[in-house]
């Protein structure tokens, strides 16, 4: 998936395991991001492409903010 890699390039994460995390994703449960951990940890700031990238702690915060929400569009979008 395109969007799935356009989406990690953008935050600096591994795009492998942000594809496994939304196959895993469930709408029943929104704010539960499987290997939420995991993904957190692939953070890489100097990869980043949006406005926060250079600070991780900056680029992990909005991602906690933003993650949850990406996720269920992506998962209704591609029912």
């Amino acid at each position: 998936m395109n969007i799935v890699k356009e989406f990690a390039t953008e935050w600096g994460l591994d795009s492998l395991l942000l594809a496994k995390s939304l196959k895993s994703y469930d709408l029943k449960k929104p704010e539960e991001i499987p290997f939420r951990e995991d993904l957190v940890k692939t953070l890489d700031a100097t990869k980043a492409t949006n406005q926060f990238a250079g600070s991780k702690l900056k680029l992990n915060m909005e991602l906690n903010k933003v993650l949850p929400q990406w996720m269920q569009e992506m998962k209704l979008r591609f029912k």
